[in-house]
């Protein structure tokens, strides 16, 4: 935890020295079975997560985790689905690169909503999707799998999947992590996620029945 803290406030005092930014645009989107985390690739966030050496092309990065074998497979059923969600199982972190523009990835979403973090809220997030990778005796995370020529990568998590633990609240846990308050109690699925944080930031666009 010490060494975290350290980390955390070296962090910052690059990030004071190295921009004038005041803030960072961070972005819930949900798109079929996929809820992540999007916001535009920078420097700061490649030197705090160090998975995003493999992702210098992209300007938008889009971050989310889940049930390693439903969340890596091809065409995935009921039957992984169920053992996803009443088994505790391993997880992967989920890392797409996208060089589409903002308002492209809004469009291919169900639902999209803005929150404008602090350069400390940013960096809070930063630090949690680096201590959701399991990471070897390098501190490098483990790649599992990619896809589209590399363009989305698995990496191994040290965290379980089950239903109280899904993509949905490891998404809340995030904003919480950041300091906004909310609750990820009870959060299973992206309409839960969706009713407790949307008052937060701006909904840029609504899930239609």
């Amino acid at each position: 935890m010490i060494s975290w803290i350290l980390l955390a406030l070296s962090l910052l005092i690059n990030l004071q020295n190295e921009t004038n930014q005041n803030s960072y645009d961070v972005y819930i989107i949900k798109r079929f079975w996929h809820t992540g985390i999007v916001f535009q690739n920078n420097e700061f966030a490649s030197k705090t997560i160090t998975a995003l050496d493999e992702f210098e092309n992209y300007n938008y990065l889009d971050f989310g985790w889940g049930d390693e074998v439903y969340y890596q497979h091809p065409d995935p059923g009921i039957e992984l689905g169920a053992q996803a969600i009443l088994v505790p199982t391993s997880s992967v972190i989920r890392i797409e690169g996208n060089n589409a523009s903002i308002e492209q990835i809004i469009e291919w979403s169900d639902f999209a909503i803005k929150f404008e973090l602090t350069k400390e809220q940013f960096l809070n997030l930063c630090i949690y999707f680096q201590n959701t990778f399991t990471l070897n005796s390098n501190y490098l995370p483990l790649q599992t799998s990619e896809e589209s020529n590399g363009r989305i990568k698995f990496y191994k998590s040290h965290l379980d999947y089950h239903l109280l633990n899904t993509c949905n609240k490891w998404v809340a846990d995030a904003f919480i992590y950041t300091g906004i308050e909310i609750s990820s109690s009870g959060i299973i699925t992206a309409q839960n996620l969706f009713d407790e944080i949307h008052k937060f930031g701006n909904v840029l666009k609504e899930e239609t029945e």
